[in-house]
């Protein structure tokens, strides 16, 4: 995610089954202006709206219990970390809305699933990157421009990483940073 954002220019960033906040918030950390997190428990927006606040991110990151399939509009960077069977559920709804140009990245997938699941996602979008890290596999794909645009990118942003400020995620021993 900080690649993407940091090489490309990402007006709108959705964040599916955001849970805590944590991606979306790292997102508009990294820069983006404009990020929905969507999830269907009240619960855990209740708490990724404290932690956007203790961020200082809340005027950029919306939160919602909207479904997926009433999400209007395309995004320029689409992230989903849930479990593959519900991936395979949302794949024509996550493929609508990445934006031309736009990327798609999908995470919580088991290493032995990620062939099945990056089928799904083809031929409308394009796989551009797969990472495993302890039999756990992040696919990254982008939705081709049409012939004629090209896409604009912005230079890498230098500096400190932005660290994630989460009572919740500290109460559970894990972090972001």
């Amino acid at each position: 995610i900080d690649d993407l954002v940091a090489h490309h220019k990402i007006a709108r960033a959705l964040d599916v089954g955001t849970g805590s906040g944590i991606l979306a918030i790292a997102i508009a950390m990294l820069g983006v202006r404009k990020v929905m997190g969507i999830d269907n428990d009240a619960t855990a927006l209740d708490n990724a709206c404290e932690n956007a606040k203790l961020n200082e991110m809340a005027r950029r990151v919306a939160f919602s219990t909207t479904p997926i399939a009433r999400v209007r509009g395309t995004f320029d960077l689409v992230v989903v970390n849930i479990l593959s069977k519900t991936l395979i559920e949302m794949a024509p709804d996550l493929k609508r809305l990445v934006a031309s140009g736009g990327d798609l990245v999908l995470g919580g997938i088991l290493a032995r699933e990620a062939k099945s699941i990056a089928s799904m996602y083809a031929p409308e979008l394009h796989l551009t990157n797969t990472t495993v890290s302890r039999g756990w596999t992040t696919i990254v794909f982008r939705r081709p421009l049409p012939r004629a645009a090209k896409r604009r990118s912005a230079l890498p942003s230098g500096g400190e990483k932005n660290k994630i400020n989460s009572p919740s995620l500290k109460r559970r021993g894990r972090g972001l940073g």
